[in-house]
Order: structure tokens, then C-alpha cells, then sequence
């Protein structure tokens, strides 16, 4: 019933709303992938407000760097002191960022207090861990105190 014209644009026209429709669709696919990954965020987060497992008894995870596990005795770990963390939100963003660094072995704990978050890591020896951080944080970073065994860092959120 729909109504049939020879005008040459008409197929033009066609052409670009299929394009519009298959470009709605590709984009509505990533909006669903990215609330999924809002959803799972969301339940890291409460689960660390509600006191709930931390790294250190969360089950093992597979990401770019293979499967995570506890330190093996003898290890070296780097304690990650990062504030401010004006939202307990922000605590799963930088945790996330964490896991997904190719110079992080292991997130051994992760602690909330106040404005900070301290996060215990199994770093790479080889890998220059601050600077991936810098590359992979959405907000600057920057190192307020380093020694061995410990960085604080600061991220400027504004």
C-alpha cells in the first residue's frame, strides 16, 4: 500500500536512510553493550560498599595479562594509595583501570576510606606502571609521593 514514485532522489533518499537505520542499530548495540558494563560496575560498587569481597577473595579473572591470583610468597607488591574518590562509583572506574593494565600481575585488595582508595597490586618488574596509568586514566594523574613498596597518586577530577 505504500506509494510508489519515479523520482530519481527517491533512491537516493532510500540509500540514506538505510545507512541512517544500520548506523541507529550499530549504535544502539554499543549503548546496550556499555549499560551492561554500567550494570556490572554498579554491582562492583555496592559490593564494596557493603563490605563484600575485595580482590584479595574474589574469584580468579582473565584478562590481558592472564589469569589473576593471589601473590605467591616472596612476590613483590606496590601499595596504591589514590585520592580523591568524591564517589564510591570512582572506586570501581580506577579498580577496573587497575585490572586491565598489562603491568598489573595481580590486585591482591582493594580498601575504602574516606576520599581514598588503597589498592594492593602485583606489578610487572618490567613494566613502568605509573606511566600506564597516566595513558589509561581518564583524568590526569599525578604522583604525589613515591618510595619502595608505595606510590600515592592524585587525580584531578576537575
Amino acid at each position: 500500500m505504500g506509494v510508489r514514485s519515479d523520482n530519481p532522489g527517491d533512491s537516493a533518499d532510500r540509500e540514506r536512510f538505510d545507512h541512517l537505520a544500520g548506523a541507529v542499530a550499530a549504535i544502539a548495540g554499543q549503548v546496550e553493550a556499555l549499560n551492561r558494563q554500567v550494570a556490572e560496575l554498579a554491582r562492583e560498587v555496592e559490593q564494596i560498599a557493603a563490605g563484600g569481597r575485595t580482590g584479595s577473595d574474589a574469584p580468579p579473572e582473565t584478562g590481558p595479562t592472564g589469569a589473576r591470583s593471589s601473590p605467591a610468597a616472596g612476590e613483590s607488591t606496590l601499595e596504591i594509595l589514590v585520592s580523591p574518590i568524591p564517589e564510591l562509583a570512582l572506586v570501581a572506574l580506577v579498580e577496573t583501570t587497575l585490572r586491565s593494565l598489562n603491568g598489573v600481575r595481580n590486585l591482591a585488595s582493594v580498601e575504602k576510606s574516606d576520599d581514598s582508595v588503597r589498592f594492593v597490586v602485583q606489578p610487572d618488574p618490567d613494566a613502568d606502571l605509573i606511566a600506564e596509568m597516566k595513558q589509561a586514566m581518564p583524568v590526569p594523574v599525578a604522583v604525589l609521593d613515591s618510595d619502595e613498596g608505595s606510590v600515592s597518586l592524585s587525580l584531578q577530577w576537575n
